[in-house]
């Protein structure tokens, strides 16, 4: 198993509008539902400035930018979705540019970089690297296979619900949801070193069950030589050699499915 991906949530106040500053202010929303978006980032750029800024629960955003006439470029997206429009940012006033944005914010957890956050840990014996149960169909069709799977983990390090982004296929999905739900993680932290809620792209991964026989590996370890076996699709395997009596399934994680996939709450 191995952690990926990190995704966090972060969310940015909206300070006080009274001061007589030049600014530029919006509120990004569902199409549809006209929802205020929570999480959505804006960013404004002009030459070779650039600034920043996430959406609050009430889907604003708000910018100070120096005491002069330019017009901003705006960009604001959530997940991969995105939006751009232009704001003349007058002297000394507030300038207001409001965007929408076709997504179910209900639903859809957006992906970026953690900067100061650290990410959660699995809780595991650092001795061996424990694999999951087998189905008997992955048994029988001797198939090296992984899940990805998208992980809401609370600030106690317990995961609360999960998506499956790549199912392994195998009958192997309500052993990789099982085993999603039944790992333990040390939470994520924020920069002042409190635990907060995070979401985590992970993924758990099935070698051959007969390779691992045939290698004198016990099924329910990892093999330690993994990195040393050629990808599905890399080319033809170099027969006879030790290394490469298997194929290794490489696959990335289908984040398109961050979207598109529903929760799975914890029975």
């Amino acid at each position: 198993m191995r952690l990926a991906t990190i995704i966090v949530v972060v969310l940015v106040a909206h300070g006080a509008l009274a001061d007589p500053q030049t600014q530029l202010i919006g509120r990004i929303t569902e199409s549809k539902s006209r929802r205020p978006i929570q999480g959505a980032i804006v960013t404004i750029a002009h030459d070779t400035t650039a600034l920043e800024a996430v959406t609050d629960a009430n889907g604003l955003y708000r910018f100070v930018v120096p005491d002069e006439n330019v017009t901003y470029k705006v960009t604001y997206r959530y997940g991969d979705v995105s939006g751009q429009g232009s704001a003349n940012a007058v002297a000394g006033r507030v300038v207001m540019l409001d965007g929408k944005l076709e997504v179910d914010s209900e639903s859809y957890i957006f992906i970026r970089d953690p900067g100061p956050i650290t990410p959660p840990k699995m809780v595991k014996d650092a001795r061996r690297r424990i694999a999951p149960a087998y189905s008997d169909t992955a048994i029988l069709e001797d198939a090296w296979t992984r899940a990805w799977l998208l992980l809401d983990i609370d600030a106690q390090g317990t995961v609360t619900r999960v998506k499956m982004l790549n199912a392994p296929g195998y009958d192997l999905e309500p052993i990789a949801i099982r085993q999603a739900f039944q790992t333990k993680f040390a939470p994520a932290h924020d920069a002042h070193g409190n635990s907060i809620r995070s979401l985590l792209v992970w993924t758990i991964e099935w070698p051959s069950y007969w390779y691992s026989i045939e290698r004198e590996n016990p099924p329910t370890a990892i093999p330690d030589d993994l990195e040393l076996l050629p990808c599905r699709g890399s080319g033809p395997l170099k027969l006879g050699s030790f290394f490469d009596a298997k194929y290794r399934d490489c696959t990335p994680p289908d984040l398109t499915r961050v979207t598109a996939a529903k929760w799975i709450s914890k029975p």
